[in-house]
Parts: structure tokens; sequence; C-alpha cells
């Protein structure tokens, strides 16, 4: 059976990291272990995170280059079989995750299954296409890597919120297979910085980076999307103040 590396990046997270660890500490399935790479908090992270010492495989807290530095630092400590990346304020979806997944992992596949976004309170998003990742990705919270092949293709930090959607292209483009679960991995928290800002940077090259791994006709119909969803928004917006006048 599988045994996986949790990887935590943390930052300022002494109000939410015990419950992400929590939820991994009680999963029923423990051939795993943690691995927490923290950017020199100023709070009460190091405080919360001696509590779970004994449980904790490595952990270091020094300045980065951000989030997907911290990644990067921990797949070089990793020494399961997969990887999996849980935020500060993430949490797994139920304390069997791991021992559903473990079933299912037996190649050198990236495994994804789906998450439940805590904000928006929906579960997202199903199976994926090349349609479909044309437009958005996998979330990162539901993914299990093979930890040689991460070992093998860093996230680059060119994208600062936006490097798993750009590795996960690089990886289609080089032809790792993806293999959908349908499981809930975890609960998602998708009020942070990814969804309030922009990646200029990914969203410059996206195009590209599409066309490369996905081919011509995802390129050609999220470039479609694209060009349409101004249009979309004005129709939408008209047909509410309608509605509500009525």
């Amino acid at each position: 059976m599988p045994k996986y590396s949790i990887i935590i990046p943390s930052f300022n997270a002494a109000n939410t990291i015990a419950d992400t660890l929590e939820s991994i500490v009680h999963q029923t399935y423990q051939n795993f272990e943690i691995i927490v790479i923290d950017g020199a908090s100023t709070d009460a992270t190091m405080k919360v995170l001696q509590k779970y010492k004994d449980s904790i495989g490595f952990q270091v807290s020094e300045k980065d280059q951000g989030i997907y530095d911290a990644m990067n630092k921990g797949v070089r400590q990793a020494n399961g079989e997969y990887v999996i990346f849980l935020g500060a304020d993430d949490v797994f979806y139920s304390n069997r995750v791991l021992e559903d997944v473990s079933h299912f992992l037996r190649r050198d596949y990236v495994y994804y299954g789906q998450a439940y976004f805590l904000n928006k309170q929906i579960v997202y998003d199903g199976r994926f296409s090349a349609f479909k990742l044309a437009l958005r990705n996998i979330c990162h919270q539901a993914i299990f890597y093979p930890s040689k092949v991460l070992k093998e293709h860093e996230f680059s930090l060119v994208y600062p919120l936006l490097a798993d959607y750009h590795l996960n292209l690089l990886l289609i483009r080089e032809k790792v297979r993806f293999e959908y679960l349908g499981v809930i991995i975890s609960k998602f928290n998708d009020a942070g910085a990814s969804a309030k800002s922009i990646d200029a940077s990914f969203e410059s090259d996206k195009p590209k980076l599409i066309w490369e791994a996905l081919g011509f006709l995802p390129y050609l119909y999220a470039r479609f999307r694209h060009l349409l969803l101004p249009t979309q928004k004005i129709v939408l917006g008209w047909l509410r103040r309608n509605l509500q006048q009525q």
C-alpha cells in the first residue's frame, strides 16, 4: 500500500493549521508523513506546530519566494510514493480519504478527485477533459502526484499563483497520464490569494501553454470562450435586471 507525503506550506496560519493537522492525524490510513514548510511566520504558528511535533516528519520555518517555492522545498524532503498538498487552511474531506484513495494508486499516474469549496459551497469539478482543462484547472488540493514525477518537475516560480496549473499542462504535454477518482478529497478554502488576484504572467502565457499541451481544438475553444465572456456578462446582467423588475 502506498505511502503518502502530505506537504503543508504555511505562513501566519496559527488560527487554521491545527484543523489541517487534525484532519490528517485522524485518518484511518496511517502510512503517511507530514511535511510543513513555513515561510517564517510571525504569529503563533510555530507554537501550534510544536503541539504536533510527534506527528510531523519534517518542518522548517524560513523565508521563501512564495508558496510554490515552499512546495518545491517540501517535495525535496518527500519520502512517500505519492504527494498531496494541503494549504494551512484546508482539511481532508473525511477521515477515510487516504484509505479510500489508496486502493487506486498503482501506477505513475497523476490521480485526482474533487474538492468541496467552502466559500462557494460547491463540489469542484468532476472529470476533466482537454476542453475543460483549457478553461480552468484541477483543484490542487485534490491531486495525488507520484513523488518521482514532482522531483523531476519543480513548480515554476515565474507563476506566483498558478504554477500548479502550469505544471499540470506541462505534465500532460509530456504524456503523463491523469486518472480521475470519484472521491471528494478535501475541503478547500477558495477565498485565498489565488481567488482574489490574477497571475498576470500565467494569463499571458496561457494560450501558448494550452496549445502546446492540449492541442489546437481545445486552444480554439478556450479562445472563443474568452472572447465570448464579455458578451455573456452583458447578457446575464441584462437578464438579471429585467427579471428583478418583473
